[in-house]
C-alpha cells in the first residue's frame, strides 16, 4: 500500500496597507473617504500602522496639531494630500477660556483645545500656564505662573494661545509629503514666552526624539516661527528633501530680544540623516543648520540644496560636543556658510563641490577637514570684508595634518581689495608683506595664504569674476520626478535669461509644465506646453512672495535681482497635472550619487 503525505504550509495572513482619510470639515468620522476623521483624531490614531497612508482632503486645517503615528523602516506611513488637492496647515484657532480664574485656580476649561497636549504651555493675557493634566478633551489642570510669569485673575471669554508648532510629531518613520504650513500669526513677529504681549508665531513642523526615521518631502513651509523644520536625533533613513522654506523667524522677547529663525534646525547622534534638494531663503537667521551648544552634531549630509539671503547659509557647528561626519556636497548658496565653534574635537567634516556666490568660508576648530573642489565668487567688500579663513584658539600648526584644503577656484570681484585670506592658529598669526594680518591668496613675497597655510597648492585664483560664467543646475525630486528645482548662477549682468532642456527630466513634446520663481512661488512665471525646445529661465524677475511682519533689523524682503541683477535665481519646474513619483527620479538618479556611507567618511 502506498501512502501519500500532503504537507500544507499555512501562512499567517499578511496585513494589507490601508488608506485612511481626514478632512478639515469633519466633525468626528470613521477615517474613510466618505466619512473622514477630524485631523487630531487621525494623527493620534493607533489604527494607522506601517505601510498605511493618511490622505488629507483639500482645505485649511487651523490649529496646532500633535502627532504620534508610528511605523517602521520596512513600512513607512505617509501623510499627504488626497490626489492634487491643496492642504494648508495653519494656526489662528485660539482657545477660549470658559472658567473664571482667580490667582489660585488650577482646574480650567479651554474651548477649542482638542488638539493640545499635556506639558504644552499656553498664554492667557500676560500669564503662562503649563497644561499638566487632562480630565476630558477641554478640561485641564494647569500649573500657574509658568516661565516666571505672575498668576493673575482671568475671565470667561479670554483668549488662550498655545505655544506649539503647527505640527508636533513624536512618532517614527512617517513621511510628511506635499503639505503647506504657514502661520497666520506671523503678522506680529515679536513673541514673549515670559508674558507682556500674549502672542505666538507657530514654528512649522517639529520632530523631537524619541521619534526616529521621519521625513519631510516636497513641502512648502513659509512665514512661520522658529524653526521651519525641527529635526532632532532622527537618524538613519530620515531626510528633508524637495522643500521650499522662507520667511522663518521671530523676535523672542524675554527680558532681551533674541532673534531666532532657522529654516532647518537639526541635531543628530548617530545614523546619517540627509537634507537635500531644498530651497531655503530669507529667514531671520540660517538657511539650514545642524548645531548644538551641548547637543550632538554628527552624521549629516547636505547636498543639492539652494540657499540664499540668510546667514549663515549652511551651518555645522557645536559647543562642548564635537562636530563629526558632516558632508556638505554640491550645494549652491549666495552668502556665507559656517563650519566653526568651540569644541576641541571637531573632525571629519567635508565641504566639497559647492558653489558660493557673494560669500566666503568661515572655518575653525577642525583637525580633520576636507575643503576641495569649491567655486567661490567673492564680493567686493574691502580688505578682510569677505575673508576665506581658518582660525583656531585651540590648535597649532602641527595639529592640522588632517586638513585637506585644495583644488578650489576663487574669483575676487573686479576692483576688490586683494587682501581677503587669513589663517590664525594657537602658535601663529598671519602677517602680510605690508605688516597687516590679512593675506593675499598668492604672490606676496612669501607672505600669502598659500605660503602660511601650505594649502590650496593646486587651487586657482582670479582677480575678477569671469564675464561668461553661467551655471544652470537642475535636480528632480527623489519621490516625485515631476518636480524639479533649478538654480542659475550668472556672473554676466547683461544676460537676462538662461535656458533649460526638459528632455533630461522625462518630458516629451506635448506635455504641460509650470515654471515658478522660488522667490514668488504662488504666482507662476509661465504655464506652457513643451514643444521639444529648451525653455527660457528669466533672470530679471523682481516680484516676491509676501513675508508679513516687521523685521527690517534682520532682513529686507527683496528679490536677489534687485541688488544683483541676474546673479542668483532659483526656480521650481512642475509637470502640470501629473505626479510620476519615483519613476523619473529612479531613471535620472537623485543628483550626485554618493554611494553608501558607513561610519566615518
Amino acid at each position: 500500500m502506498r501512502f501519500f503525505c500532503v504537507i500544507m504550509l499555512l501562512h499567517a495572513p499578511v496585513a494589507r496597507a490601508a488608506d485612511y482619510y481626514a478632512a478639515s470639515t469633519a466633525t468626528a468620522g470613521a477615517g474613510t473617504l466618505a466619512d473622514p476623521w477630524v485631523l487630531h483624531i487621525a494623527l493620534t490614531n493607533a489604527l494607522i500602522t506601517a505601510g498605511d497612508t493618511l490622505y488629507l482632503r483639500g482645505g485649511t486645517y487651523s490649529g496646532n496639531w500633535y502627532s504620534r503615528i508610528n511605523a517602521n523602516a520596512a513600512g513607512r506611513v505617509t501623510v499627504k494630500p488626497y490626489l492634487a488637492e491643496s492642504v494648508l496647515v495653519t494656526d489662528g484657532a485660539f482657545g477660549e477660556l470658559r472658567t473664571t480664574m482667580d490667582t489660585m485656580t488650577t482646574a480650567i476649561v479651554i474651548k477649542d483645545s482638542l488638539s493640545w497636549q499635556v506639558t504644552q504651555v499656553a498664554m492667557i493675557a500676560d500669564e503662562n500656564v503649563q497644561l499638566q493634566a487632562r480630565s476630558s478633551p477641554t478640561n485641564w489642570t494647569v500649573v500657574r505662573g509658568w516661565n516666571g510669569t505672575t498668576a493673575a485673575a482671568h475671565s470667561i471669554g479670554d483668549r488662550v494661545i498655545v505655544q506649539a508648532p503647527l505640527i508636533y510629531h513624536i512618532g517614527t518613520n512617517v513621511t510628511w509629503y506635499g503639505l503647506q504650513l504657514t502661520s497666520v500669526q506671523s503678522t506680529n513677529r515679536t513673541i514673549s514666552p515670559g508674558g507682556t504681549n500674549n502672542w505666538w508665531v507657530s514654528p512649522g513642523l517639529d520632530m523631537p526624539a524619541p521619534g526616529k526615521g521621519n521625513s519631510v518631502v516636497n513641502c512648502q513651509i513659509y512665514n512661520v516661527g522658529h524653526p521651519g523644520i525641527g529635526f532632532w536625533l532622527q537618524g538613519t533613513g530620515s531626510e528633508i528633501t524637495g522643500c521650499l522654506i522662507y520667511g522663518v523667524g521671530f523676535f523672542d522677547w524675554n527680558g532681551a530680544t533674541w532673534t531666532r529663525g532657522s529654516g532647518i534646525y537639526a541635531q543628530s547622534e548617530s545614523g546619517f540623516a540627509t537634507v537635500s534638494k531644498n530651497v531655503s531663503f530669507r529667514n531671520f537667521t540660517s538657511g539650514m543648520k545642524v548645531y548644538g551648544e551641548t547637543g550632538p552634531v554628527k552624521e549629516y549630509i547636505y547636498t543639492n540644496n539652494i540657499v540664499f539671503d540668510v546667514f549663515p547659509t549652511i551651518e555645522a557647528s557645536s559647543g562642548s560636543t564635537s562636530t563629526s561626519n558632516i558632508l556638505i556636497d554640491a550645494n549652491w548658496m549666495m552668502g556665507i556658510p559656517d563650519l566653526s565653534y568651540t569644541s576641541f574635537t571637531n573632525r571629519l567634516t567635508h565641504f566639497v563641490n559647492n558653489v558660493v556666490v557673494n560669500g566666503h568660508f568661515e572655518i575653525g576648530e577642525f583637525q580633520t577637514l576636507t575643503i576641495t573642489n569649491n567655486t567661490v565668487l567673492m564680493p567686493n567688500a574691502g580688505a578682510g570684508g569677505s575673508k576665506v579663513f581658518y582660525e583656531s584658539t585651540k590648535f597649532g600648526s602641527n595639529d592640522l595634518s588632517g586638513v585637506v584644503w585644495d583644488r578650489n577656484t576663487y574669483y575676487q570681484r573686479t576692483g576688490a581689495n586683494a587682501f581677503n585670506w587669513d589663517i590664525t592658529l594657537l602658535d601663529m598669526a598671519s602677517v602680510n608683506s605690508s605688516g597687516g594680518g590679512i593675506l593675499r591668496f598668492t604672490n606676496d613675497v612669501g607672505k600669502s595664504f598659500q605660503d602660511w597655510s601650505r594649502w590650496d597648492s593646486n587651487s586657482v585664483w582670479a582677480a575678477e569674476w569671469p564675464t561668461n560664467y553661467q551655471l544652470v543646475e537642475a535636480r528632480a525630486m527623489n519621490q516625485d520626478g515631476a518636480r524639479v528645482h533649478v538654480v542659475c548662477v550668472n556672473a554676466d549682468t547683461n544676460t537676462t535669461n538662461a535656458t533649460l532642456s526638459l528632455s533630461a527630466f522625462g518630458y516629451i513634446a506635448g506635455q504641460q509644465y509650470i515654471l515658478r520663481d522660488a522667490q514668488n512661488y504662488f504666482n507662476p512665471i509661465t504655464t506652457g506646453t513643451w514643444n521639444g525646445v529648451a525653455i527660457n529661465l528669466p533672470l530679471n524677475r523682481t516680484n516676491v512672495s509676501d513675508i508679513p511682519g516687521s523685521y527690517s533689523t534682520v532682513m529686507t524682503n527683496e528679490h536677489t535681482n534687485v541688488d544683483y541683477p541676474g546673479l542668483f535665481n532659483a526656480f521650481v519646474l512642475e509637470r502640470q497635472g501629473e505626479s510620476v513619483a519615483g519613476s523619473v527620479a529612479a531613471r535620472l538618479g537623485a543628483g550626485r550619487n554618493h554611494g553608501t556611507i558607513k561610519g566615518a567618511f
